[in-house]
């Protein structure tokens, strides 16, 4: 069964693996979703923005994976009170407590100290506390046997399991004996993982199965200071990341190449976060469609139930009609037979003569009390009433046989219903498992900035604003890669990454795009603009001896080459391969090619968000079935964030 949550040695190895990388980072924002908390963070170097991860109860780690916010949901009381205290907050430091599932971030903000705690353990929390770690807010409220999560309280932790690092020999034999064999033992005594712990013995070639009096001093110790060094490596940082695939199905994460697993094929990740990010989106997925497929296998069972039921009570229905008519035309054909009897019963009647119904021809039973009275009309038995005339019984069958009919076809028509239910709920199956795949998308590096592909693979990347203009030219721009800029005040630095080889004239024109569409320009409606390119080795961050360059700014020595730019900007949507769907926007030409959904826009009068709102629309009431659910997962701001600004669709596709 796959491992639901990181243990202790994930833990430490994602605490030694991040911590010096998230260390001063800055708290963007807070988001809540689904008991899932995301921190948006700024962090130094390279790395930019990042997403922290925090499931309670399951783990932490950075992802690249967005996970879609309702646009008409409410932001949670939990997710503003953090807003309130640690938004802008700087990450000072990273801490597990104790030897448990339990990271504390230390975080500073306006002068104030906060500690944000994330339980991986079960029924986990996640909760800010003030600086003498007094509850400021939960992710949830409880008073339990051992603690009270409870506003104002000091936080308490559950109670740790022993600090293997500095565990004695004498203690080790003593907790190992709470285990029926050596493996329990180093659970329950020593609070180990089960995987941890199979893979130490593994690794000393002892029988995991072995009970802990059928072990020496010596060989427990050996384990003991096995396991010792194996965390100890693991929290100085020298790890290593793989997935555990079992029988095609990746079973656990791990920080460390495993030798316990037999017949396993092990998956090597370039990072231990980047292997939980992979692993749990996994997880999370599964999960999600499990659980929606449950919903509707249950939801699909009760219809089928019921299709069943309404098809027997159709059956049932028209055999009474077919019953109720033959009866009636029976009586029709012997109805001077049927007159007799009726006549016989009536003068009887009448005469106050109950008792001497017998008499009659064809009477067979009464019931003066009820009213009732049974006859048989040559090979049918049936029921009248006193002073029925022949037509009168004959119409009662009719009608009754005309009843059922009715009843047969109200009955039909339900079951019409239920089997267009049927119908829609397999096809509604169908879209949760695309919407399913689509709703957690993973974000590439490069679509935090403007970006396009060019139609031979060239990354282009610009600027949003001006922090992000510094970082490109001081971090990413390489002396041969190719640098562009609208020859307009106010324009996003561009950048071609080359990676050393040579883009075509159809790539600088491309880029060129991106440019002057993002620049100035475009909000002052002008129809083209001028845009030159130079080498990554003509730009500098540095100025002419005596004069100092703003925040932003560059200085460009040698010749530039100027591309004359038509402000025409194609917004369209593709479908990536994983079955997640990605807005992307460029030159026209570019973008039709690759988008199933596309508009062209040029500088305009309209609010970026009415047109994007309108274009999400629009393609999905022209997507195909199967697309729709996935074109429905985009947001707005999805859209919105790849428009320049005020502008005017002049062309949609399909």
């Amino acid at each position: 069964m796959p491992k639901k949550s990181m243990t202790i040695v994930d833990v430490k190895a994602w605490i030694a693996e991040t911590r010096s990388m998230l260390k001063g980072s800055r708290i963007v924002n807070v988001y809540h979703i689904d008991n899932i908390v995301i921190l948006k963070l700024w962090t130094k170097g390279k790395e930019g923005k990042q997403n922290l991860l925090i499931e309670p109860g399951k783990r932490i780690h950075l992802t690249e994976y967005e996970h879609k916010v309702n646009e008409t949901a409410k932001v949670t009381s939990f997710a503003a009170g953090l807003r309130k205290h640690i938004r802008g907050a700087v990450l000072e430091d990273l801490l597990q407590i104790g030897s448990d599932r339990i990271v504390a971030l230390k975080l500073a903000s306006h002068g104030n100290i906060y500690y944000l705690i994330a339980e991986l353990i079960p029924r986990g929390i996640v909760a800010l506390l003030d600086n003498e770690w007094r509850i400021i807010y939960s992710s949830e409220y409880r008073e339990m046997k051992d603690r009270i999560i409870r506003r104002g309280e000091r936080y308490q932790p559950p109670p740790q399991p022993p600090n293997i690092e500095e565990l004695s020999i004498d203690n080790a034999m003593k907790l190992l004996s709470k285990g029926k064999d050596i493996v329990r033992g180093m659970v329950r005594g020593w609070g180990l993982p089960g995987e941890f712990a199979e893979e130490v013995l593994a690794r000393l070639g002892i029988d995991k199965n072995k009970k802990p009096n059928e072990l020496n001093m010596e060989i427990i110790e050996k384990i003991l200071d096995t396991v010792k060094d194996i965390i100890r490596n693991i929290s100085s940082g020298n790890i290593e990341a793989y997935h555990v695939e079992v029988n095609g199905k990746v079973e656990t994460v791990l920080p460390y190449k495993p030798q316990s697993f037999w017949n396993a094929k092990l998956i090597p990740f370039p990072s231990f976060n980047k292997a939980l990010d992979e692993y749990f989106i996994r997880i999370e997925r599964e999960e999600r469609a499990f659980k929606e497929k449950r919903e509707i296998e249950e939801l699909e069972s009760r219809i089928k139930a019921s299709i069943e039921n309404q098809k027997k009570l159709i059956e049932e229905y028209e055999r009474k009609a077919r019953e109720y008519k033959t009866i009636a035309d029976k009586l029709s054909m012997k109805y001077v037979e049927l007159e007799e009897i009726l006549n016989c019963i009536n003068d009887v009647i009448d005469k106050g003569a109950w008792n001497q119904l017998s008499k009659c021809k064809g009477v067979i039973e009464y019931n003066r009390h009820g009213g009732i009275i049974k006859v048989k009309v040559n090979d049918l038995i049936v029921t009248v009433k006193p002073r029925q005339k022949p037509y009168d019984v004959i119409k009662t069958f009719y009608d009754e046989s005309k009843n059922h009919k009715r009843k047969a076809e109200k009955a039909k028509e339900a079951l019409r219903d239920l089997e267009q239910r049927l119908k829609e709920l397999v096809e509604k199956a169908i879209k949760l498992e695309l919407k399913s795949k689509a709703r957690i998308k993973r974000r590439e590096w490069y679509e935090k900035y403007h970006w396009l592909i060019t139609s031979n693979g060239f990354l282009v990347i610009g600027g949003r604003n001006i922090d992000q203009n510094e970082s490109i030219v001081r971090k990413l721009l390489e002396p041969n890669d190719v640098f562009m800029h609208a020859d307009i005040h106010g324009a996003p630095v561009i950048v071609i990454k080359t990676n050393g080889k040579t883009p075509t004239q159809e790539d600088l024109e491309e880029a060129a795009v991106i440019a002057g569409c993002y620049s100035k320009a475009w909000k002052q409606g002008l129809g083209y603009v001028e845009v030159y390119w130079v080498k990554g080795e003509q730009v500098s961050k540095s100025p002419p001896s005596g004069e100092y360059l703003p925040k932003g700014s560059f200085m460009v020595y040698g010749k530039r080459n100027y591309i004359r730019v038509e402000l025409q900007l194609a917004i369209g949507v593709e479908i990536l391969k994983d079955g997640t769907p990605r807005v992307i926007a460029g030159p026209p030409n570019l973008i039709e090619k690759r988008a199933r959904y596309s508009a062209i826009l040029i500088p305009g009068d309209q609010d970026p968000s009415k047109i994007a709102k309108k274009l999400k629309e629009y393609w999905i009431k022209r997507a195909v079935e199967e697309e729709k659910p996935i074109i429905e997962t985009l947001t707005i701001d999805d859209i919105r964030e790849r428009i320049p600004g005020r502008s005017r669709v002049i062309k949609l596709k399909p």
